[in-house]
């Protein structure tokens, strides 16, 4: 159960990571 817990937030944490490295490259060719 512990283990689950700790794959959900994994995969919670990968999926805001990349939502915010899309943001950081649209401002980056938003600033081209």
């Amino acid at each position: 159960m512990i283990a689950r817990m700790v794959a959900l937030v994994n995969a919670l944490a990968h999926r805001a990571w990349t939502r915010i490295e899309a943001v950081k490259a649209v401002a980056y060719v938003e600033r081209l």
